[in-house]
């Protein structure tokens, strides 16, 4: 299993029904289709133990799943698009959607996909069978590449990475194939088969690659597809990407997923035997390892050089160890009441990890709790979140989500701040999107909203009409959304 906020999935393709082209509004409220045909159906290379759900911005293979809590030796799943771009400072001056460009199919595809990455949009659909990928400037749409991808019965997915394009083939019985993508002129690099128990990340010039078939955990040369080390690893381990904190002002997606790339070189993997190792994703070598530590169904958190255990029991505690010295001794953080239970295990602060605790199995009792973790005081506070799935914070702001429940925000002293319908993504460590609801991969009607942690009211953006939501993608001041006939750039503010 792995962590779904790094690693990503592989979707299959499925059915949908034509689009209209969006165009922006400002919004009344959410005008939310119930229904809707659905465009690909791409059950995406799920790894074990974690939901399916949708995506924004770069997805599948590399960041396949590296999420917060915990993620067993995952597998391919369907990839999000991340919303990526550079931390900024200071709040974005939001205003209503400007259409800067729109990208128009060759032809009427029910597959696509698009991924922002710095200043470049990717847009894909299906045609003749073949996927066809063109890399376009953000500013302007204009057209820098395109590229024609063959081989695949059928297309799950298309995210970018630093230097690279990564396109996902799926085929109908598990087995799939990996194109990586030369991001300066679209020519293939290089490819190779993958199964939906896959799972892959990026760290600098490597491809981390989970080789299910095999047991493997390989190394790869991102642009030359060359092997750099392998080391064996459990089908039931459970591995994560370690955090730094600069990873709290990276852009996310509505589920709190960070993408594709994992910024720290240490990845950590529990064993079936509770054992934790700490692996250097350079060279493939073990730095320590230690015994007792964890269970795989334990949430579990790697932050800014320690390991974070919460035991899956009731009256939990958490602890620390030493990324660098597993077979060192803990620290204690948090002791939970008698009767609490851990839910998830979320880094939000420099000097916080961040608990969604509930009594027994009942969600509606769930609480978000904010603990120190620089002298070990303990809770700071805490605050009522039924039905809470997801926590992301947002410079001094945690904010919370869950299905069918508004978006909760709270200040650094636990005041609430925001209370609204639908879902949110962090852009930086000052602002954020919020959508009108969950996003699909079906047709359906978004309005979206800008919002800065300074405190002025939200900026309404606009109302977008039939658009693929789970194929959004976002970052920097621009958002890209599909529709069954091409793809629409728009900017939504402008930088202080």
């Amino acid at each position: 299993m792995t962590d779904p906020r790094y690693h990503q999935p592989i979707p299959h393709p499925a059915e949908s029904t034509p689009t209209p082209t969006p165009s922006p509004m400002p919004p009344a409220a959410s005008s939310a289709t119930a229904g809707g045909t659905a465009w690909q159906s791409t059950p995406p290379w799920q790894a074990p133990g974690t939901a399916a759900g949708g995506r924004r911005t770069p997805r599948w293979v590399i960041a396949l799943a590296i999420t917060t809590a915990v993620l067993s030796v995952v597998a391919f799943t369907t990839v999000l698009l991340w919303p990526t771009g550079s931390a900024r400072s200071g709040p974005l001056e939001f205003h209503p959607f400007v259409q800067v460009a729109r990208i128009t199919y060759d032809q009427p595809s029910r597959t696509t996909f698009t991924s922002i990455e710095d200043d470049r949009v990717y847009v894909a659909w299906e045609q003749g069978g073949d996927l066809m990928v063109v890399a376009a400037q953000l500013a302007d749409g204009s057209e820098l590449w395109r590229q024609r991808v063959t081989g695949s019965p059928r297309w799950g997915d298309v995210f970018a990475v630093d230097g690279a394009v990564v396109v996902v083939g799926a085929d109908s019985d598990g087995a799939s194939r990996m194109y990586v993508l030369d991001d300066g002129g679209g020519a293939v690099l290089w490819q190779r088969d993958v199964t939906r128990h896959d799972w892959a990340s990026t760290h600098g010039e490597y491809l981390i690659w989970y080789d299910a078939a095999g047991g493997w955990l390989r190394g790869v040369e991102l642009a030359t597809g060359r092997e750099s080390w392998s080391r064996r690893l459990s089908p039931d381990a459970i591995s994560l990407f370690a955090l730094v904190e600069e990873d709290l002002a990276r852009p996310t997606t509505t589920d709190g997923s960070l993408g594709v790339t994992s910024t720290d070189h240490r990845l950590v993997v529990v064993d079936e035997e509770q054992t934790a190792y700490t692996v250097d994703v350079r060279n493939g070598t073990v730095i320590s390892q230690g015994a007792n530590l964890a269970r795989t169904r334990d949430r579990l958190l790697a932050y800014e050089g320690r390991l974070y255990v919460a035991a899956d029991d009731r009256g939990f505690q958490v602890l620390s160890y030493a990324l660098d010295d597993l077979n060192g001794l803990p620290r204690t953080h948090y002791r939970a009441g008698p009767e609490q239970y851990p839910e998830k295990l979320e880094a939000c602060g420099p000097d916080r990890i961040c608990l969604l605790e509930k009594e027994g199995f009942l969600s509606d009792t769930i609480e978000l709790v904010v603990v120190d973790i620089a002298e070990d005081r303990g809770e700071l506070w805490r605050q009522p979140a039924p039905d809470a799935e997801t926590v992301v914070p947002v410079g001094p702001w945690v904010t919370v989500a869950g299905r069918d429940v508004p978006v909760l925000g709270f200040d650094g002293a636990g005041t609430e701040v925001l209370n609204r319908p639908g879902v949110l993504a962090r852009l930086d460590p000052e602002n954020v999107l919020v959508f009108t609801e969950r996003l699909r991969d079906s047709e359906q009607d978004l309005s979206v909203a800008g919002l800065t942690v300074a405190g002025e009211p939200p900026t309404e953006l606009g109302y977008l009409p039939d658009v693929v939501g789970v194929q959004c993608s976002w970052g920097g001041v621009y958002l890209t959304c599909p529709d069954r006939d091409g793809a629409t750039i728009w900017r939504f503010a402008e930088s202080p």
